[in-house]
């Protein structure tokens, strides 16, 4: 399994924190944090959901508590 450099939260952190400046712009993936699919699929709905905010779509999706069995 991947395993990430030392700084590497702090690297990601930054990352996420400026590309939030940019409207319609999310970032998602494996190599942000977390390489398991669980990770990944939360990685890409956190990613849609802040891009179809900006937009103004709102999904009834995400207004139901999630329980997730890890």
């Amino acid at each position: 399994m991947p395993q990430y450099t030392l700084g590497h939260l702090d690297r990601v952190t930054l990352m996420e924190e400026r590309s939030a400046r940019i409207q319609g712009l999310a970032l998602a993936g494996g190599s942000y944090r977390g390489v398991g699919i669980p990770n990944c699929i939360e990685s890409g709905e956190r990613a849609v959901s802040k891009v179809l905010g900006e937009w103004g779509i709102d999904l009834a999706e995400d207004h139901v508590e999630e329980k997730r069995y890890y």
